[in-house]
């Protein structure tokens, strides 16, 4: 099985949408690398999502879901850490090819 492996991280936006928003900004920039590489996102197999503030966790959730086709979610991890460029959210893909 032939499997792509991507990261993207998104700078803060103003609160008090900072999580969702910046996890939108992520989400679209994926879908334009994965459309490069032509495929999408219900070809991932795993995320791993990171965010700086476990407060913005039910924002990510819910925006998270919101790409992906319902019953659809591919496996994923939360982690809250800090982030490298002030990043408020960063996303890992694995991706079925």
């Amino acid at each position: 099985m032939d499997l792509e492996f991507l990261n993207v991280a998104a700078a803060p936006p103003p609160p008090p949408t900072a999580t969702r928003s910046a996890l939108s900004q992520v989400m679209r920039n994926l879908q334009t690398v994965l459309a490069g590489a032509g495929t999408t996102l219900a070809r991932v197999v795993m995320a791993r999502v990171y965010l700086t503030d476990f407060a913005g966790y039910a924002a990510m959730n819910a925006a998270y879901a919101s790409y992906f086709a319902p019953g659809c979610l591919p496996a994923r991890a939360t982690v809250v850490t800090g982030l490298a460029l002030d990043a408020a959210v960063e996303i890992d893909l694995i991706v079925r090819m």
